[in-house]
């Protein structure tokens, strides 16, 4: 009996670690909080609430489960730390109370026990920061952390997997603290075509480097893998991307944004062009003085608007209005196929978009800010 009850359980808390932050925030509401079984529970001093944190966000951010900012972890909505201790009522009510005690007591310990663990990514923001971490080890260091809590790997896997934080006001999946061994290798292979930007690396040489520089036994085949895997160009892609595209060559020397400068552009100036400062930001895989890419088929007009205040959205408004801003760009008719290309290849080299763009790209290790896995 005592067996088949912890199966019960166990199934039970693997469904509601399927769930989204919001539908488990309505079966919590709908199904207890609200149920007149749980209101009676409350009058009677049947139960008793409580919570496992008190830092709490004023604000509805939807399928978000937590904020994580200078090191310290907020929660947007109750129902994701809450706990019934004191229960007295029959079986169904109690069970119902006791795993969503067990849920959300899991899920709380792992992702303080993962930001304890990725704490340098958490400040710098760079994928070059994480640490890789084996399943087996996460479970070993559970225990020892909360005193033999129990977790396993399939219940890590699908916490990380359906789980989304707010990190320094971008959103990634959970599965970002817990990143692969493919992953981090992909942030290698990166490294390797930069250091060797004048030549025209095949898989067979990188598997060698990687070898030889960081102990990494692959053969030609895994690379090509995981080059798939995370969008990362051929050898000779890559080199015509950092040669081609993206060359400083092929964009203006760069001007301030002022009144006086857009006098000069011509007007109809079909063109894409660079929103850039005098210091370099931090990207997760990179530094970059870039803060938006665009286009327009009238540059001119375009760029006295962000002068007049009219900017795509507040936060690059307020960004202008407080830095002095650069620009620089290219005349050309085809500018909305190259704002294209420049936005996928700043997202290959930087990790993410420019921190003023706000679009999704195609490409799911492009978007450090939709729901996908290293997020």
């Amino acid at each position: 009996m005592g067996q088949s009850r912890k199966i019960v359980f166990y199934l039970i808390l693997t469904k509601f670690c399927r769930l989204s932050a919001r539908q488990y925030e309505s079966f919590v509401s709908e199904k207890i909080l609200k149920s007149n079984w749980f209101k009676v529970l409350c009058r009677d001093k049947n139960v008793k609430v409580s919570y496992l944190s008190k830092n709490f966000k004023h604000s509805n951010k939807g399928s978000l489960y937590c904020s994580i900012s200078d090191g310290k972890i907020s929660f947007f909505n109750k129902a994701h730390i809450i706990i019934f201790d004191n229960i007295n009522t029959k079986e169904n009510c109690r069970f119902k109370l006791i795993n969503v005690n067990i849920k959300n007591k899991t899920t709380f310990k792992l992702v303080n026990l993962l930001c304890k663990l990725q704490v340098k990514f958490l400040k710098t923001l760079h994928f070059s920061d994480l640490i890789f971490f084996d399943r087996n080890e996460i479970v070993k260091l559970f225990g020892e952390s909360f005193n033999n809590s129990y977790i396993d790997m399939s219940l890590i896997s699908r916490i990380a997997a359906n789980t989304t934080i707010e990190i320094e006001g971008n959103k990634y999946l959970l599965s970002i603290l817990l990143p692969k061994k493919t992953f981090l290798i992909s942030l290698l292979i990166k490294d390797i075509f930069y250091s060797h930007e004048q030549k025209i690396l095949t898989d067979e040489v990188i598997a060698k480097k990687l070898n030889c520089e960081h102990g990494f036994s692959l053969n030609r085949k895994n690379i090509h893998y995981i080059r798939k895997k995370y969008f990362i160009p051929s050898g000779r892609a890559f080199f015509e991307t950092n040669e081609c595209v993206l060359s400083r060559k092929s964009l203006s020397l760069k001007f301030v944004l002022s009144k006086e400068n857009l006098k000069k552009i011509p007007n109809n100036t079909k063109a894409i062009y660079e929103l850039c400062v005098d210091f370099e930001l931090d990207y997760p895989a990179t530094k970059s003085c870039t803060i938006y890419i665009g286009s327009s088929k009238n540059l001119r007009e375009r760029l006295q608007a962000y002068l007049s205040g009219f900017a795509h959205t507040s936060k690059m408004r307020n960004f202008l209005e407080s830095h002095l801003v650069y620009y620089r760009y290219l005349n050309t008719s085809n500018y909305l196929a190259y704002e294209k290309k420049f936005l996928e290849c700043f997202g290959v080299i930087s990790g993410s978009l420019p921190k003023l763009n706000h679009q999704k790209l195609a490409n799911s290790s492009h978007k450090c800010n939709s729901e996908s896995h290293w997020r």
